[in-house]
């Protein structure tokens, strides 16, 4: 059975993750991770969580997604190395709609919120970056 679309609604999680991934290992100086080595060098950047919620309309399927970042850095240099990762981070995606998503199109992407941590080692520094995703699902 499908729906009154003709298709059946789809998670953009994997497309987001998918996009992301190729565009900031593009983009970054850095890593990027899914799954982090064991033995993976600071700095790095690792794709973390995210939620996904709908967000349709009377005739198509919407998401309303957000994707997390962490920024890990290890240095004397305090949150500036990590900062630095930011900052070419947000000029990576922040507001870029020239991302392809795999079966979605990609109608907004913008900076949610950007946290700075210490860790209990004091030369780690943790910035968690996230990201505000809207899409339309493509009809199939």
């Amino acid at each position: 059975m499908t729906t009154k679309l003709g298709y059946d609604a789809r998670t953009a999680l994997l497309a987001v993750q998918r996009a992301f991934y190729s565009r900031l290992s593009k983009d970054l100086d850095v890593s990027v991770y899914d799954w982090v080595p064991e033995d993976a060098p600071y700095p790095y950047v690792v794709i973390g969580e995210a939620t996904e919620l709908a967000d349709n309309t009377h005739d198509s399927f919407g998401r309303t997604l957000t994707q997390t970042l962490h920024v890990w850095t290890k240095s004397h240099g305090g949150f500036g190395p990590a900062l630095e990762i930011v900052d070419n981070i947000q000029r990576s995606l922040d507001h870029r709609l020239d991302m392809e998503l795999e079966g979605f199109r990609l109608v907004t992407l913008r900076l949610d919120q950007t946290l700075t941590m210490r860790d209990p080692d004091p030369l780690v520094r943790h910035a968690p970056v996230r990201f505000r995703v809207q899409v339309e699902q493509n009809a199939e």
